[in-house]
């Protein structure tokens, strides 16, 4: 017995040593992890505290930058608000010119002889035009160690000089004194790992390479890491880097001192552990010995009993074992009873698995039947939307294309057979004619708005301004019974946006509340700046930010909610048959997604109409106000320009040619790339490339890249048909590229000519 509880009391024991091992390391992770954790974020607030520094000095730098003195020329002026700056922050200025040579530095008075030569951040502060933070060197005057802060001075848009503040190290060690811990050690080390500062003996440190095993370490913008410092002691080390100078601001703490009372504080815990261990043991060989002898005793009285003899009972020491011998015969009879009870159970649980498994599998088979059955109505569903859209699609566009060309093939018929009799009385026929092929065009344009495959050509924007200018165009629009009122909220937003197609969607919005109102009424046009949250602009499709927002509010007839579902579809329309194309809001709609916002409708019937535009905030330059420009006749062309035509459409090139020739240009001609290659090599006195650029072999975008290498001066006009192709990205226009989208008129064709030889 004595052994048993011995090896009872072991078999808890070891296991709750183990256990209190595990919790000690545990412990002692921790704490390193603490320790870790406090040193990285002692770095951290050093490295925001080391940005503060550097920022105030670059606001300062910069803001002298802007002398008045500078843009004069006046040194001597400026040399005295360099000494205030330097007895203010503490820091030597010191002014260059864009060669290098120094002109101005307030370590010597005004007019002494001063060294040339670049200092670290020249051609990044020439670049950029933003301050640059340099590393330890040794001052070419002041002849110690010293960083710099060097900004651009700027006029006219070009840097004319260099602005520098020079600044000993000791600064930036008393500035990490400031925040660091009881002993810890602070440290900097600049973009080439030497010591730029360091809390605890600053003048041995100062500009000395930092340890390679630091170095190693030192690879992302923060982190822990055990390593030997410069004096061979092992330390724990946290560093994070500056954002604005990518300095690496490093804290440690020699172990010795950091573990040191850990190492106690678990050596004591160890000792109290074994120390309860050998009384657990004495105290389990003492009470072993006294159960010992009650269960002997106990073992006697059931061999009795097991051969039908009386059992005295008998006082033993251990209570527990009276209490076995007493119910030893009842606990027999219960155990049996519970037997009988289990094997009852265990067969009613059987019948029930049985029965309850295929219950299960019945209703598994009836759930799939279901789902299959779902499933093929929501894809029956799905298709015959499909083709219901299909169809509204191809029919309004067949409706309104048969429209345009019966009245185009009708007019063209009819000047036909006036000029077979020599009737030349044929304008009205060719104007009708131009009018159909014009809405066509205009068709197709709305088309590709809605597809968002129009091409944009954005531009920062002020819409109130926008709004201002087009005023006038919505109030003859909307006639003497509609009231117009703009809302126009002040300091708002700019957006980069297609100003031709924001102007458009305005407009088809007036004139859809127009017809809303046919008895008058009140159309207001309000701006608003405001901040899109995460759910609204989940909802809305786009992301969310800030916006710009138009809202179009009109008092008419209003709308119910199975006509706002269909509002932006296609030909979807409610207005009687030739009153409208069904495209407008189609526009409207694929303009806005195209130009990164949303567009929503909120409306009732009786209640008007309120149409709300979500643009994108432009975070660029404030949009100027565009120039008031009046009509111009079509520019006429020059004999002595010579324009190439490359076109592999026989039809569409002989248009071209005649349109250009037509406009007084020399004008040669070319099917196809190569052609045209062969052409340019011929003919040097060529001025323009006109080409399309959708071409078999080779595109017009490779074409004019050929042309340009050989012809540097040569300038480019691109046309197409269709914008997805290879200088149309995002739905944007290419930066450097000039286009005119077919089909164009000869009105059209002479000014953008016009435009790119003039270098437009």
């Amino acid at each position: 017995m004595r052994g048993y509880l011995l090896l009872l009391v072991f078999s808890v024991a070891i296991p709750a040593a183990v256990f209190a091992a595990i919790l000690l390391q545990r412990y002692y992770n921790s704490e390193v992890a603490r320790i870790d954790q406090q040193l990285l974020n002692n770095a951290r607030q050093l490295a925001l505290t080391v940005d503060r520094d550097l920022a105030g000095l670059q606001a300062t730098l910069q803001t002298l930058a802007l002398s008045r003195s500078l843009e004069t020329g006046d040194h001597e002026a400026f040399y005295r608000q360099a000494t205030q700056v330097r007895d203010y922050v503490g820091a030597h200025v010191i002014l260059r010119d864009v060669a290098g040579r120094r002109l101005i530095n307030t370590h010597v008075p005004l007019g002494t002889p001063l060294p040339s030569g670049p200092l670290p951040g020249d051609d990044q502060v020439r670049r950029g035009k933003k301050p640059y933070v340099s590393g330890v060197m040794i001052g070419a005057v002041a002849q110690e160690p010293v960083y710099t802060i060097t900004a651009a001075v700027v006029q006219n848009d070009e840097v004319t000089h260099f602005l520098s503040l020079s600044l000993p190290p000791r600064r930036l060690a008393d500035l990490l004194k400031e925040g660091l811990d009881p002993g810890h050690i602070a440290g900097i080390f600049d973009g080439e790992g030497k010591f730029l500062a360091r809390t605890d003996r600053h003048g041995d440190f100062v500009g000395r390479t930092a340890p390679a095993s630091f170095r190693t370490h030192m690879q992302a913008n923060e982190g822990n890491f055990r390593a030997l410092n410069a004096d061979g002691d092992a330390v724990s080390v946290a560093y994070a880097r500056s954002n604005l100078s990518g300095w690496s601001i490093i804290t440690s703490v020699p172990d010795r001192a950091s573990l040191a009372s850990l190492h106690r504080a678990l050596w004591t815990l160890a000792a109290v552990a074994l120390l309860l261990t050998i009384l657990a043991v004495l105290l389990a060989y003492a009470i072993g010995n006294r159960m010992a002898g009650a269960v002997r005793a106990l073992a006697s009285q059931a061999a009795a009993l097991g051969q039908g003899w009386s059992v005295d009972a008998r006082q033993l020491p251990v209570r527990e074992v009276n209490a076995v011998g007493e119910v030893l015969v009842d606990a027999s009879e219960r155990l049996r009873q519970r037997e009988r009870e289990r094997d009852t159970a265990e067969r009613e649980l059987r019948t029930l698995s049985e029965t309850l498994e295929q219950r299960v599998q019945e209703r598994t088979q009836e759930l799939a039947a279901e789902m299959k059955r779902r499933s093929a109505t929501e894809e029956a569903l799905r298709q015959a939307q499909k083709m219901e859209a299909i169809g509204q699609l191809t029919g309004g566009i067949a409706h309104d294309f048969n429209n345009m060309l019966a009245i185009i093939i009708g007019s063209l018929d009819l000047a036909a057979r006036r000029l077979a009799r020599g009737d030349h009385a044929i304008e009205k026929y060719l104007a009708s004619g131009q009018e159909g092929a014009r809405r066509a065009a205009s068709l197709i344009q709305q088309l590709l708005a809605f597809s968002r495959q129009q091409p944009l050509a954005p531009t920062a924007l002020d819409v109130n301004n926008l709004i201002s200018d087009v005023s006038e165009l919505l109030r003859r629009s909307l006639g003497e019974p509609i009231k117009l009122n703009a809302v126009l909220a002040p300091d708002l937003w700019t957006i980069h946006a297609d100003r031709n197609q924001l102007e458009n969607a305005i407009l088809n919005l007036a004139v859809n509340a127009r017809d809303a109102m046919p008895d008058g009424g009140e159309l207001t046009v309000e701006t608003a700046n405001g901040r899109l949250a995460e759910a609204q602009a989940t909802q809305a499709g786009i992301a969310a930010g800030d916006y710009v927002l138009i809202l179009i509010r009109d008092t008419g007839a209003g709308m119910p909610p199975e006509v706002i579902e269909k509002a932006f579809d296609p030909f979807f329309t409610t207005k009687k048959s030739g009153a409208g194309t069904g495209l407008g809001l189609s526009q409207v709609y694929g303009f806005v997604r195209q130009s990164g916002g949303c567009v929503q409708i909120e409306s009732g019937v009786g209640r008007g109409t309120a149409v709300r535009i979500y643009l994108p905030r432009y975070a660029g330059p404030k949009a100027p106000r565009p120039a008031e420009s009046e009509a111009s006749p079509t520019p006429t062309g020059d004999a002595n320009v010579t324009v190439l035509v490359v076109e592999d459409e026989e039809g569409v090139r002989a248009h071209a040619v005649s349109a250009l020739r037509e406009l007084g240009y020399k004008v040669l001609e070319a099917d196809n790339a190569s052609k045209a290659l062969e052409v340019v090599a011929c003919h040097p006195e060529i001025h323009l490339l006109f080409t399309d650029v959708v071409m078999p072999d080779m595109n017009g975008r490779r074409l004019s890249e050929e042309v340009t290498q050989r012809r540097p001066g040569m300038k480019v006009l691109f046309t197409t048909g269709y914008t997805r192709d290879a200088i149309v990205h995002n739905g944007t226009v290419d930066h450097d590229v000039s286009l005119i989208t077919k089909p164009f008129t000869l009105d059209e064709l002479g000014r953008k000519v016009a435009e790119v030889l003039k270098g437009g």
